[in-house]
């Protein structure tokens, strides 16, 4: 089987590259998440891990 490309992180939007619809639900039984923490990860200084498909990558960052 042949392996697939990882998305290129590079190519996304800087200022909306998130198309957020049905996750939003999920995303709001975190206590303090929501989609404003969303943009404030995407513009800090994150690292990215290859992850475990389906997903492509993993961003980590400290949430505060």
């Amino acid at each position: 089987m042949p392996e697939e490309e990882l998305l290129d992180v590079d190519l996304l939007e800087d200022d909306d590259p998130f198309e957020i619809d049905n996750q939003a639900a999920h995303l709001f039984t975190h206590d303090d998440l929501g989609i404003e923490g969303i943009y404030e990860v995407w513009e800090s200084d994150s690292l990215f891990y290859p992850a475990i498909p389906p997903a492509d990558w993993l961003k980590v960052d400290e949430y505060s």
